[in-house]
Parts: structure tokens; C-alpha cells; sequence
């Protein structure tokens, strides 16, 4: 029996095919390109390529059910929302085939809905950013004479199916009234209204946790240093780190919806008062996975474990000031700051300091993403990756 893993072109997928195939669980892993990192792992015996859910959604569907007729597998591993989403609609037909460990429907679409999530969490005392939730374009006017400049507009849901297609709602910022009114209506997507929200200024926390029916089994905390869109996306620079507020809320937020699963709960440190502020719960592994293992926790495997019906020891320490890297992804962000490309009323930072943080490649408990001395070539096909990415779009 093996293990079919999705998303084979993200930091998570590959993380994942490491961490199983380290244990000497056969793994397969199945991707949108033919270039995806893990398919060149060692520890990948079965390599597939299916339609992008992206563009494709039907056909991403009707791809995978084929392959999982094809071999009797124990287990499928989707590693992203793109891939999450829709196996959740055709839930029914591969829970006959093999074991899905994901959260409930009902959870996942809790986990979605960031209005429902914030709303929970204020009901029972977790800070939140001051958050407008505006039903239609007009009535922005009402709400005019409230809002401080810039403020952030977030999707009701990261992602959103149009017709055949999962589309990728990306966060926007308004700088004034007039950019909030064209951004509103940009995101206004089926039926949902994005979310108005004061822009918090600090840095990102995470809070990652195993949970069976409520009851954490493992946690991880991390700091992110570095983010990719620099001043939000995926992290590219994170740390290790403990901290009892985050532990707190990030616990009480997940006991109190019962979640079964792995989770991340992200929080935003707020500058002005020092209280971390949830911004949201992504139900799923997540980018920066690859910290989570070298400092000691092994989400992945804990999580094959617990849906095998292993009874779990609790993982309660993990190894702090770990760092880890996403080298391309940091590249991006090292491009943007050079054209200029972001927001620079809500960032700032010396172009000598970007380039000294970006050539400092090597440090104490520094480790990376993709670069790994047992498993070399998925780097190198990230690389491969990033230089067509910038050939192809200009990056």
C-alpha cells in the first residue's frame, strides 16, 4: 500500500513526500506540471500530471478519480485549497477508494469563511483587526468618516470557484476612499463581499496544531521574518519560536470549533499595543511546513498516524531559534523591492539591507526548503522553475 500525494509543485507537497518517505511509507505524487519538485525527490516512486484545478476544475477531477482506480492506495494527501476544494465536492466517491485526512466539509468551509471565523473568534475574546463588514458598494459611504487609511480588503474566501475555475482571491490594499470603492467591487465575487479591515502593522505569527476531535495531539509556533510580497504572501524567512499568547488563542480557536486535523492558525503582531492580532485558519498544511520538521514536530507523518488510528503520544516541545528558508521564494521578494513593485505606504526598507539579508546564506540552524543534502534535485528543478517564471513573466 502507498500513499498518493497532490500538489507536487509546493513547498508543502514536497515536504510532505519527504517526511512519509522517510519513514519508509512508497510514496506517489501527483502535480499541475511536469517540472513539479517533488516528482524528482528520491523518495517519489510514482510521478502524475493532472489538469490545473486553476483552469481545469472538472478535468482535475475526472483526472485524479482515474488514477485512483488505477492502484489501491491507503491514502491521499492534498496539499493546497486548489486541490482541497475540489475533493471535497466529490468527497463521497474517493472516501470508497481510501482515506482522506482532512477536516470535515462543515469545517473546512468554517476555515473558508474568514467573516465566520473572526466573528467566532471575537465571541469568545481572541483580538481581532477592527473589521467593516459591508454587505454592498453602497453602503461604503456610511462607513466613510470610520476608516483610517490604508486599510486592507480580504476576500470572504482566499479561493472561489467561477464556472470551471478556482480562482485566486488575492488581498488588496486601498490607500483612499475612491481606491476602496474600485478594490470593493474588484472582489465583489459571487454574491460575497471582501472584508474591510484596518491594516495591522508588526509582523506575521503562526500557530500550527494537530488536533483529534478538539484535542491538540501537536503544536509549532513560528515567527515570520521575511514574506515573499513583502508585506504579505507566503512567508520566505521564518523562526521557531514559543509563545504563550498565540499558544493560548490559537488553542481556544480550534477546541472551540472541534477541529480534527492539522491547522494553521495565523496571527499578526500589532506594533502599537504588542497583542497579536488572528488574522485567519488555512485547514490544511501550509508553506512553511519545512520548519515545523527540522525543529522537531513531524506534522505530516503525525498526521498519517492519526487517521491510520494510531493511538498518539502528544508532541509538546520542539526545538526554538530554528530557521528556515525559501530561496526562490526570497528572490521574488528581492526583484519587487529592486523594481519597486509594492506598496510603500505600508512598507519600507533600505535596498542595502534587502541585499545584505538576501546573501546571507549561511548561519546557525539555518536550514531551507528545497536544499537538502539527502534529497538534492528538487532544488535544482526550483531554481529551473523560478528562472522560467522570470523569462516567461517578467518577474
Amino acid at each position: 500500500m502507498s500513499v498518493l500525494i497532490l500538489d507536487g509543485e509546493s513547498n508543502a507537497g514536497l515536504a510532505v513526500a519527504r517526511s512519509l518517505g522517510r519513514k519508509g511509507i512508497e510514496i506517489d505524487v501527483a502535480g499541475k506540471t511536469g517540472l513539479s519538485p517533488a516528482f524528482f525527490s528520491r523518495y517519489c516512486k510514482n510521478s502524475f500530471v493532472y489538469p490545473n484545478p486553476e483552469k481545469n476544475l472538472k478535468g482535475f477531477v475526472n483526472n485524479l478519480k482515474k488514477i485512483v482506480e488505477r492502484k489501491k492506495y491507503e491514502m491521499l494527501i492534498p496539499c493546497t485549497d486548489f486541490t482541497i476544494i475540489p475533493i471535497t465536492l466529490h468527497r463521497k466517491f474517493f472516501e470508497k477508494k481510501l482515506l482522506i485526512p482532512l477536516p470535515s466539509n462543515k469545517h473546512l468551509k468554517l476555515a473558508w469563511s474568514k467573516s465566520t471565523t473572526l466573528k467566532i473568534a471575537k465571541s469568545i475574546g481572541i483580538p481581532t483587526p477592527k473589521t467593516f463588514f459591508v454587505k454592498k458598494s453602497s453602503e461604503l459611504e456610511k462607513i466613510k468618516n470610520k476608516i483610517k487609511f490604508p486599510v486592507v480588503l480580504k476576500p470572504e474566501s482566499s479561493k472561489c470557484i467561477v464556472g470551471n475555475k478556482i480562482v485566486d482571491m488575492q488581498v488588496r490594499y486601498a490607500n483612499n476612499f475612491e481606491e476602496l470603492k474600485q478594490n470593493f467591487k474588484k472582489m465583489f465575487i459571487n454574491g460575497k463581499p471582501p472584508l474591510i479591515q484596518e491594516r495591522i502593522k508588526g509582523y506575521g505569527l503562526g500557530f500550527f496544531a494537530l488536533l483529534d476531535k478538539g484535542k491538540i495531539k501537536a503544536f509549532f509556533m513560528h515567527r515570520r521574518i521575511r514574506e515573499v510580497s513583502v508585506d504579505k504572501g507566503a512567508s520566505t524567512l521564518r523562526e521557531s519560536i514559543k509563545n504563550k499568547i498565540i499558544k493560548r488563542y490559537g488553542s481556544k480557536l480550534l477546541k472551540k470549533i472541534k477541529w480534527h486535523g492539522v491547522a494553521m492558525v495565523e496571527f499578526r503582531m500589532d506594533e502599537k499595543d504588542k497583542i497579536p492580532k488572528l488574522m485567519e485558519i488555512n485547514g490544511r498544511f501550509w508553506n512553511s511546513l519545512p520548519l515545523a520538521i527540522v525543529s522537531g514536530v513531524d506534522f505530516p507523518f503525525l498526521l498519517y498516524k492519526m487517521f491510520k488510528g494510531e493511538c498518539l503520544k502528544p508532541i509538546l516541545s520542539y526545538k526554538t531559534g530554528v530557521k528556515c528558508r525559501w530561496l526562490t521564494g526570497d528572490a521574488y521578494r528581492l526583484l519587487k523591492i529592486i523594481k519597486s513593485d509594492y506598496n510603500k505606504k505600508v512598507f519600507t526598507e533600505p535596498i542595502l539591507k534587502t541585499l545584505k539579508d538576501f546573501f546571507e546564506f549561511f548561519g546557525k540552524d539555518l536550514y531551507y526548503d528545497y536544499f537538502c543534502l539527502d534529497d538534492p534535485l528538487p532544488a535544482f528543478i526550483d531554481i529551473l522553475n523560478s528562472f522560467k517564471k522570470i523569462l516567461q513573466k517578467g518577474l
